[in-house]
C-alpha cells in the first residue's frame, strides 16, 4: 500500500504525514526531497520545469518573487513543476509497488490530475487530499505559529500573506480535483488545528486498517 498525501504549502500535510507514519509504522518521503535530489543531477538542465517554482521555497529572491508575482502565476509555476515531479513520483512508486513496501509520499506536487485511476489502482495507492480554503483563519493561524528556521522565516508579513493566498486558492484546486476523481478531501480547521489533525489522522488510519491489502 502506498499512501499519497497531497495539498498546498502550510495546510498541515507534514503534521498529518508524521502522525500517520507513527500510527501505521511506515516510513514517508516528501516530493520536495525527490525534486531536490533530481535537481542535484547535472544532466538535468536548469531550464527544466523542476526549477520553475524555486522561489516558492528557497533562494535569495524569495521576498521579491512573492511581492511581485500574481497568485494565479504562482499557481501556474507550481502546476508546471508538479507535472515534472510526477515523473519522479511514478518512478519511485514503481519500485515501492514492485518491492511490496508500504510507504507514504506527501507533497504539494501530488495533484490528482497527473495520476490516472489506472495508475492508482495498479499500484495499490490510496490518495488523500488536504487543504484550507478559509484564507482569514488560515493566515492568522499560520502567522501566529511561525517556526524559526522554516522556509518562510525570513519573509515579511506581506510576502507571507501572498503565500497563504496562494495556498488557499490552490486548496480549492485540490478540493475540486479530489472530488472529480473520487478521492477523499479533508478541509483543515485552523481554529482547532491540533485536535482536528488528530481527528483526521484517526479517520484515515481507521479506513486504511479496514483495507485487506494493508
Amino acid at each position: 500500500m502506498i499512501l499519497f498525501i497531497g495539498g498546498p504549502p502550510r495546510v498541515g500535510k507534514g503534521v498529518l504525514t508524521r502522525n500517520l507514519s507513527k500510527k501505521l509504522g511506515i516510513p514517508y518521503i516528501s516530493t520536495d526531497a525527490l525534486r531536490q535530489a533530481a535537481r542535484e543531477l547535472p544532466a538535468i538542465p536548469k531550464t527544466d520545469n523542476l526549477f520553475k517554482s524555486e522561489p516558492l521555497g528557497e533562494g535569495d529572491n524569495q521576498e521579491e518573487f512573492f511581492n511581485n508575482t500574481k497568485v494565479e502565476d504562482i499557481i501556474d509555476f507550481q502546476n508546471k513543476e508538479s507535472e515534472e515531479v510526477a515523473r519522479l513520483v511514478k518512478g519511485i512508486v514503481g519500485y515501492f509497488s514492485w518491492s511490496k513496501e508500504h510507504y507514504i509520499i506527501e507533497g504539494v506536487a501530488l495533484l490528482p490530475r497527473y495520476y490516472t485511476s489506472e495508475f492508482i489502482k495498479e499500484n495499490n495507492i490510496i490518495f488523500i487530499a488536504v487543504g484550507n480554503t478559509n484564507f482569514d483563519t488560515f493566515f492568522k493561524f499560520s502567522w501566529d505559529h511561525r517556526v524559526n528556521g522554516d522556509w518562510l522565516g525570513k519573509t515579511s508579513k506581506e510576502a507571507f500573506e501572498k503565500v497563504i493566498k496562494f495556498s488557499a486558492e490552490f486548496s480549492k484546486i485540490f478540493q475540486n480535483e479530489a472530488n472529480k476523481f473520487g478521492y477523499p478531501y479533508y478541509e483543515v480547521n485552523s481554529k482547532d488545528f491540533n485536535n482536528h489533525m488528530t481527528t483526521i489522522t484517526e479517520e484515515i488510519v481507521k479506513k486504511i486498517r479496514n483495507i485487506d491489502r494493508f
